[in-house]
């Protein structure tokens, strides 16, 4: 399974989308974001979708340490 990330093109944006984990999918209410890059050029939109996902894996991380904290 693919996480991180994968740019679409919608007209002339590109988007990042991004699989969020299973774990932090219950408390993130949902199975994938996509987020518009808000660019056309394909150069910055792979830059920006690094960025982007960065932020989305540290979002995942406090989620699944807030899972496994609900567990306990």
């Amino acid at each position: 399974m693919r996480r991180w990330p994968m740019l679409m093109r919608r007209g002339n944006t590109f988007y990042s989308r991004v699989q969020v984990p299973l774990r932090p999918q219950p408390l993130f209410g949902r199975k994938e974001v996509f987020k518009s890059l808000r660019t056309s050029d394909p150069e910055e939109a792979k830059l920006l979708s690094l960025r982007v996902a960065g932020e989305l894996k540290k979002m995942f991380a406090a989620l699944n340490k807030k899972a496994r904290l609900s567990r306990s």
